[in-house]
């Protein structure tokens, strides 16, 4: 089984729309649920309190960081398919 550009392609793609599905709702979802009650001091993400950190360490992990990185896969796809378009037109 031979790897070429075009299976690389697809599978990049592919893996690129998982992590854009799984990532996005995952950071906006954080940030909305952490942004409607008023922040404590220490955050626990595994009840009954055994995997707690600081507020904002756990805002930029659970929140920002996800949804920032799902935004740099889909912007993956994107040049992808646009990459590929240009591709096919000069054809």
């Amino acid at each position: 089984m031979e790897l070429t550009e075009e299976k690389m392609k697809k599978t990049l793609l592919i893996l690129a729309c998982f992590a854009v599905v799984l990532l996005v709702p995952l950071g906006f979802n954080t940030i909305e649920y952490m942004c409607h009650y008023a922040p404590p001091e220490k955050w626990c993400f595994i009840w009954p309190w055994q995997f707690c950190m600081p507020f904002w360490y756990a805002y930029m992990l659970g929140g920002i960081i996800p949804f920032a990185s799902g935004f740099f896969f889909a912007g993956i796809i994107v040049g992808i398919v646009a990459y590929s378009e240009l591709l096919k037109r000069k054809k």
